[in-house]
């Protein structure tokens, strides 16, 4: 499997959220990956 940087912040945000989550959940805007996490609910 390649590492993309998308896949890479998913695996982050993922792994920060406690692997529970999905990270177009996150509601963390002061994480830096926060921009770069994918669309979210919201946005759509």
């Amino acid at each position: 499997m390649v590492l993309t940087r998308k896949r890479a912040i998913l695996l982050k945000c993922t792994e920060c959220l406690g692997w529970e989550e999905n990270p177009r959940d996150c509601t963390g805007t002061l994480c830096p990956l926060y921009p770069y996490r994918g669309l979210t609910r919201a946005s759509r």
